[in-house]
């Protein structure tokens, strides 16, 4: 599969040391390298080159940092507090300690796993996890390069991973939280002005509470759940495939991660950089839901549209409530629109 790399600016190429890079990003860099030097178990001792951040975030920066003995390059993420954009070492402690976890269940010698992440720096709001070369579910899709059997195989794994994921905590399987779930929307509508609820948004919400009947008797498959799985987070390297961001501290149906994938994938698909996906988004879905094994036992038809609904309404109330009013927000607010209108088409009626 050829793929583009990240995109990097020169900036981030020659790393921290860029004069035209942010004061605050070049403290962080030369920081970086500083505690590096002082903590790493490497076993050498090389200077540490620092270059980025290669990726830049509300929540995180991450950085690339190589030992100049030509040893295997780390991955450095600094968990921000958007307020203050200081380090969060709560943040970097959970997320290390979920990724350590993750990987001891998965295993490492198969295909499907999780960076080895280091606990050096996450009482200092870093979590520190070996750089995996490879690229993004993302970046394999809107790669124009990359052929259309290629893009139905990277989220085919996409689904092949999570299941890996699942079955590695699989639980005995129960009844969905649908009153909490009704609740949690019903308080969000209820945030937002009248004013701005749409009356397809009104429609999605009475449709989530007339079609929940159908499903108080299902008892659905559960396991922990990732908490943010889209292509985003999913890195494809050679034959091997890596989950990143974990928030793995919840068990949950397992609907709910197959779910936030799904949805993410068809609003890359209504947004103008992944157009060319439109038409085809259908076959992408089925790809991914036939690589994480969706036989009609394990993602019932009802339950899978239900969910799909509940989610695209909770992250369009998400959205509303923030109150962005810019172009892109107000672009975005158009395909929650298109999602929920398919939804309302797609979810069986409760008496079905």
């Amino acid at each position: 599969m050829r793929v583009a790399g990240p995109e990097t600016t020169d900036a981030m190429e020659r790393g921290g040391a860029d004069a035209r890079l942010p004061a605050r990003e070049r403290e962080r860099a030369a920081h970086i390298r500083g505690r590096l030097a002082a903590v790493a178990e490497t076993g050498s001792s090389g200077r540490w080159t620092v270059r980025g951040p290669v990726y830049r975030g509300t929540y995180s920066q991450v950085y690339r940092a190589s030992m100049e003995d030509g040893r295997g390059d780390l991955a450095v993420k600094i968990c921000l507090v958007p307020e203050t954009d200081r380090a969060s070492a709560d943040a970097a402690r959970d997320q290390t300690a979920v990724a350590i976890r993750a990987r001891d269940a998965m295993g490492t010698d198969g295909a499907f796993s999780v960076p080895e992440t280091f606990r050096w720096l996450a009482d200092e709001g870093m979590v520190v996890s070996e750089w995996i070369e490879g690229a993004s579910a993302t970046t394999c899709l809107l790669d124009r390069r990359v052929s259309w059997p290629e893009k139905i195989d990277a989220v085919g794994r996409c689904g092949a991973w999570l299941r890996r994921f699942h079955d590695s905590r699989r639980l005995d399987a129960g009844p969905i939280d649908l009153d909490r779930m009704l609740g949690q929307v019903d308080g969000m509508i209820e945030a937002v002005p009248a004013r701005r609820r749409p009356a397809v948004l009104r429609a999605a919400v009475a449709a989530l509470h007339d079609r929940s009947a159908a499903l108080r008797d299902l008892a659905l498959p559960r396991s922990w759940t990732h908490g943010d799985f889209k292509a985003d987070n999913l890195l494809l390297a050679g034959d091997r495939t890596y989950g990143l961001d974990l928030n793995a501290l919840y068990d949950n149906v397992v609907l709910l991660d197959i779910c936030q994938f799904v949805t993410h994938l068809d609003l890359l698909a209504h947004s103008p950089r992944g157009w060319r996906l439109f038409r085809r988004r259908g076959a992408l879905i089925d790809a991914f839901l036939e690589g994480y094994g969706g036989d009609p036992d394990l993602l019932p038809r009802r339950a899978l549209a239900w969910f799909r609904l509940q989610v695209a309404v909770r992250q369009w109330l998400a959205r509303l409530s923030a109150e962005d009013r810019s172009p892109s927000a107000r672009y975005l607010s158009g395909c929650y629109r298109q999602l929920a209108r398919d939804g309302l088409r797609e979810t069986p009626p409760g008496d079905a």
